[in-house]
């Protein structure tokens, strides 16, 4: 494809509509790999054409408060938590990795599915090493943290990594996740600013958190886009996140780059062990 037929079909997309995103990511990939287009004028070192504007963007607006974490300061903050960015990349591998054992042949949501899993699995064996403790609560599995009353959820979202836009949950938030959100969020405001949702509550419900983790597959290419952040959500006013208190940017969205996961002892967290059983004869 020549050089500015490429650029004209990455670029369609952008002015067409925001929910074709994702196409145009597609399309500015694949044109890319073929030596094509070069990338239109982006946020940073994020996917996010300007001229767009955060306006016209699907998904709720990034508030002007919301404090982002990136680079140095991403790692400095998640350091709170006990992990470095290194450790929390292994997880989003490993989500990648679990999306990628997906096949046509499975039922519809399996990619999602091993994703959640997976997810969950290996938030869960990271903190554990650091006082963290598995926890469920109104049907939603998180781990949580007693001392610093932070509780950390799994979600795939639709673009995660990207400063100017919030992360959307690829499915509706469950009333049970809203309510441990609102809960503990919602003791951080006025009641006169929250959501008709929101009711304040005696006693100190934990600050929750979700890393999310977007992995957007394209079929032409083999190419995937994948963006992760560790984010703690305004109370929620409606069924999908609106705008974020924090955002700790793990992994800025772009392409994957395939890198292998290395072996270590995450890997062995859930192995059977087993001691031998000695008797007489």
């Amino acid at each position: 494809m020549p050089k500015r037929q490429a650029s004209d079909a990455a670029e369609k997309w952008v002015w067409r509509s925001p929910v074709h995103w994702n196409n145009y990511l597609k399309t500015l990939a694949k044109s890319r790999h073929r030596g094509g287009a070069r990338l239109p004028p982006v946020d940073g070192d994020n996917f996010f054409p300007h001229k767009w504007g955060r306006k016209n963007y699907r998904g709720a607006p990034m508030r002007q408060d919301t404090k982002v974490y990136l680079d140095l300061e991403s790692e400095q903050k998640l350091s709170e938590f006990g992990i470095t960015r290194t450790e929390a990349m292994k997880v989003v591998q490993r989500i990648v990795a679990a999306r990628a054992d997906a096949v046509d042949d499975d039922p519809l949501g399996t990619a999602g599915q091993f994703a959640h899993i997976f997810g969950t699995r290996h938030i869960r064996a990271l903190l554990k090493r650091v006082g963290w403790v598995n926890h469920r609560e109104e049907n939603v599995e998180s781990v949580f943290h007693e001392a610093t009353k932070r509780k950390i959820i799994y979600k795939s979202v639709d673009i995660a990594g990207v400063v100017a836009h919030s992360p959307q949950s690829s499915r509706d938030i469950g009333p049970g996740a809203r309510r441990l959100v609102n809960a503990a969020q919602g003791m951080l405001f006025p009641e006169s600013e929250l959501p008709e949702q929101v009711s304040t509550i005696s006693g100190d419900p934990p600050c929750v958190w979700y890393f999310c983790v977007s992995v957007d597959h394209m079929p032409e290419t083999g190419d995937r886009i994948v963006g992760a952040e560790l984010s703690q959500p305004y109370p929620f006013d409606g069924d999908n996140f609106g705008p974020f208190i924090e955002r700790v940017i793990i992994r800025k969205n772009g392409p994957w780059d395939g890198v292998l996961i290395e072996e270590d002892d995450m890997a062995d967290d859930h192995a059977a062990e087993f001691e031998p059983a000695i008797s007489r004869k």
